[in-house]
């Protein structure tokens, strides 16, 4: 799944950095639907809607699909006012990491201090790739999630009516995503085809 990695890092962030396990509980829980969903549709319907109209095509009917789908749970969720993806959290994390980041292993044993090390160093990393400029934060939320993620996290927390920048980052992310997934698809098609040609006679 395309967000899988995004999700296990906010979720190692939340349990490191966080005691509200009723959040943490209802961002996993969310974020755990939202997976579902997405695998059957980044998988057995795309591919289906590749093989039904053409690859072209197909793509670009699926991505029109999501495109509806995205912007109606978009819609939804800044009309809800309710932060179940965690955002708020990685918003904190940008302005104390360093000091939650150190004590993870300040004041620790020796022993801790080695094995806690490294999950450290990945926060301040994370931490690091945060505070980048939003055109890179855009185009890797893009890549790697889809366009109802990328625009929730480029509000940086904020509800409410949508403006114009938050359409434009929408639709922007939304083309940058599906192409990138039509793609990724394609060529996963032809690899199982052409394996199956291979030692499946």
């Amino acid at each position: 799944m395309e967000t899988a990695l995004f999700f296990a890092t906010l979720f190692a962030i939340l349990v490191f950095t966080s005691k509200d396990w009723k959040m943490i509980r209802r961002v996993a829980g969310s974020w755990g639907v939202w997976e579902v969903f997405g695998f059957f549709y980044d998988f057995p319907f795309w591919l289906w809607m590749q093989h039904r109209f053409g690859e072209f095509t197909g793509s670009v009917y699926a991505s029109l699909i999501a495109l509806v789908i995205n912007f109606v749970i978009l819609v939804w969720y800044q009309s809800n006012g309710t932060d179940w993806l965690g955002v708020n959290v990685l918003e904190q994390l940008k302005r104390e990491g360093e000091e939650k980041a150190d004590n993870l292993y300040n004041g620790k044993g020796l022993f801790l201090k080695v094995v806690l090390f490294i999950p450290a160093m990945v926060f301040k990393l994370v931490i690091w790739s945060l505070n980048k400029t939003e055109l890179v934060t855009f185009f890797t939320l893009s890549i790697f999630t889809d366009s109802f993620l990328t625009t929730v996290f480029m509000r940086r927390g904020r509800f409410g009516k949508l403006d114009r920048r938050d359409m434009k980052i929408f639709l922007l992310s939304t083309l940058i995503s599906c192409a990138s997934w039509s793609v990724f698809v394609g060529v996963l098609a032809e690899t199982f085809h052409f394996l199956f040609s291979v030692f499946g006679s």
